[in-house]
């Protein structure tokens, strides 16, 4: 018997015996249904020519970058966290940008007045140098206004933000944890789409178990 491609099978035919008694129309739509709904985006999605799929499922999660937006860098409210990033397990407290910007300020201007200090530096070669070492506008959200104000053209589905910022980090491994929170700027700045998984809380030491009065999620 020769069918056409597209031909649907003739049900009177004893050739189609079982398609007489399961596939009706309605068993084919159902049967559609049932397919995987992510496999039909992304068929959809891959029909547009400027359509990246690396790109798209190279993105960031989008929970963590909301709660790093949101919470964090707008409610500037400091989240312990465990974060999992390509073999590697960093812990620590996700802290603000705005914090961040600050501290990095802070720490840089304080380097250079030991410096200056000895040179016996001027008030104004000294205020010249805050100015050059002020990190405090240099916010990720402000440019992100920036772009919505000038570029109607940026797609919205992109992550506002694309760094966290890690405080007091450790380094979680099989010899034991390495801590980089002894430092005059214990953060880590790292990017949202490196961060292969996460989990709210912190790996803690004996230590921070025994100070833990505040009830912060440790692990």
């Amino acid at each position: 018997m020769t069918q056409k491609k597209d031909d649907k099978p003739d049900t009177n035919s004893d050739d189609y015996p079982e398609y007489e008694e399961s596939m009706d129309d309605e068993d084919y739509v159902n049967e559609f249904d049932e397919f995987d709904e992510a496999m039909l985006y992304q068929a959809m999605l891959s029909d547009h020519d400027d359509f990246d799929m690396n790109a798209y499922w190279n993105e960031p999660d989008f929970l963590l970058a909301d709660i790093v937006n949101m919470m964090v860098n707008v409610a500037e409210l400091e989240i312990g966290v465990t974060l999992f990033v390509k073999g590697m397990t960093l812990t620590g407290t996700l802290t603000s940008e705005r914090q961040y910007l600050r501290d990095l300020t802070h720490t840089f201007r304080s380097r250079i007045k030991i410096k200056t200090s000895k040179n016996k530096a001027s008030k104004e070669d000294q205020a010249t140098v805050d100015d050059m070492f002020d990190f405090t506008h240099l916010s990720e959200s402000r440019i992100a206004q920036e772009l919505d104000d000038d570029n109607a053209g940026v797609p919205d589905h992109f992550p506002t933000v694309r760094f966290l910022h890690l405080k007091n980090p450790l380094v979680v491994g099989q010899n034991g944890i390495i801590d980089f929170g002894q430092g005059p700027a214990p953060y880590i700045r790292l990017r949202l789409s490196l961060v292969d998984g996460w989990m709210l809380g912190e790996v803690a030491t004996p230590e921070m178990f025994d100070n833990n009065s505040s009830g912060d999620i440790l692990h």
